[in-house]
């Protein structure tokens, strides 16, 4: 899960550095993207787990939908929920699934059709298989951008990062350990 941690960390000060960029140039009568208001989306992701930091971490592909509202063209709330097909090295793949509530902050402006963004969560997780259930909660940060194709249209690119606590529950007993998991998004965003 380091290199995934340290692929999401560059991912993050590339969108930094894209924020005081012009991507695009801009034409005289410049087009406003409407991202105020609400706002949903669908994407497809890829997704580790990595529970402990001695294990190996699992990996997986899967896909997960969005919704929103901005309050401005800065600032807005979201909830997200994303399912994936995990397939470990050493044992059955199993279903990993992330429920995220959280804030996004946007950086440029309304004019601009590239808008870096960072985003701050509280998320719960869960991994299933036949006989296990793993389940967990904790913070979450991520950074991505939108890249609009028209006013209300856009595609993102993001890595969401989460610091988990998480319960192993079986037949057993219940033990608990820290778990990281990290999701590079691709999708879609339609602002009403």
């Amino acid at each position: 899960m380091k290199s995934t941690f340290y692929f999401g960390i560059t991912l993050f000060a590339a969108v930094l550095a894209a924020g005081f960029q012009p991507c695009f140039s801009q034409q005289a009568n410049d087009v406003s993207y409407n991202n105020t208001g609400f706002y949903t989306g669908a994407s497809l992701l890829g997704a580790g787990l990595n529970i402990d930091e001695n294990s190996e971490t699992d990996f997986g592909f899967g896909l997960g939908i969005k919704a929103g509202y901005n309050f401005n063209t800065h600032i807005g709330l979201f909830v997200s929920v994303d399912g994936s097909d995990i397939f470990p090295d050493d044992s059955d793949r199993y279903a990993l699934t992330h429920f995220d509530v959280g804030v996004k902050g946007i950086l440029r402006t309304n004019t601009d059709r590239v808008r870096p963004f960072g985003r701050a969560s509280f998320m719960a997780m869960a991994a299933v298989n036949e006989g296990l259930e793993i389940t967990g909660e904790g913070p979450g940060l991520g950074a991505g951008v939108d890249v609009y194709t028209s006013e209300n249209v856009s595609f993102e690119f993001s890595y969401n990062h989460s610091w988990l606590k998480v319960k192993e529950s079986t037949v057993g007993p219940v033990s608990e350990s820290n778990a990281n998991t990290g999701r590079l998004m691709v999708g879609a965003v339609y602002h009403f």
